[in-house]
């Protein structure tokens, strides 16, 4: 939240306001998804695939956003940061999506190989 997002002179009240919500759906639905994860529950598997899949509901749409005419990741005139060559907010969507879908799977993998063990 700078000036070149939420309290930027350029965006409307509205722009603003899904900027808001856009920083506010993560931040709410994070301790969700680590409760999903922490607290026992009677089908584990059912609650690691809804964990993984918040931040992969919320982050995806980045790449979405990519095919829509007039959609871009920064403004004219302004510069994204690049770690290796991706600018940072498509690497960082990636590795959370890729985060949570390789800890769904090592959760499924996880609770085969305890049903094969008993």
């Amino acid at each position: 939240m700078n000036e070149s997002h939420i309290f930027s002179p350029h965006w409307s009240p509205h722009a603003r306001f899904h900027g808001i919500v856009s920083v506010g759906m993560p931040v709410l639905l994070a301790p969700v998804s680590l409760w999903l994860l922490w607290h026992r529950s009677a089908d584990p598997q059912a609650a690691a695939t809804v964990a993984a899949l918040i931040p992969i509901a919320y982050w995806g749409p980045f790449f979405v956003a990519l095919v829509i005419p007039g959609a871009g990741l920064s403004d004219p005139g302004q510069r994204l940061k690049h770690i290796a060559g991706v600018p940072s907010p498509l690497f960082s969507a990636a590795v959370t999506i890729l985060t949570a879908g390789v800890g769904w799977y090592l959760a499924g993998s996880d609770a085969a190989a305890s049903r094969t063990h008993l």
